[in-house]
């Protein structure tokens, strides 16, 4: 079984929707905590949103770069 048809799987199980919006509750309401303890503003919250946007991209583009040299394929296979 392919890595694509594992996260198709996985993500097409009965429970998968309730365990993402459990999750993304519990990131609010942590966002929200945060915002109120630290007391960061809108514009705050922004340039976190900026720069850990940036960060997840250069990850991503790292990621894909080494799973490329790694498992080099010909362009035609994809």
């Amino acid at each position: 079984m392919s890595i694509h048809e594992k996260v198709h799987d996985t993500l097409n199980a009965p429970g998968a929707l309730e365990i993402v919006e459990k999750t993304a509750t519990k990131i609010t309401y942590g966002a929200s905590v945060g915002t109120v303890y630290f007391g960061f503003t809108v514009d705050e919250w922004g340039v976190i949103g900026i720069i850990t946007g940036i960060v997840l991209g250069a990850a991503t583009f790292g990621f894909n770069v080494w799973f490329r040299m790694k498992y080099q394929r010909p362009r035609g296979e994809d």
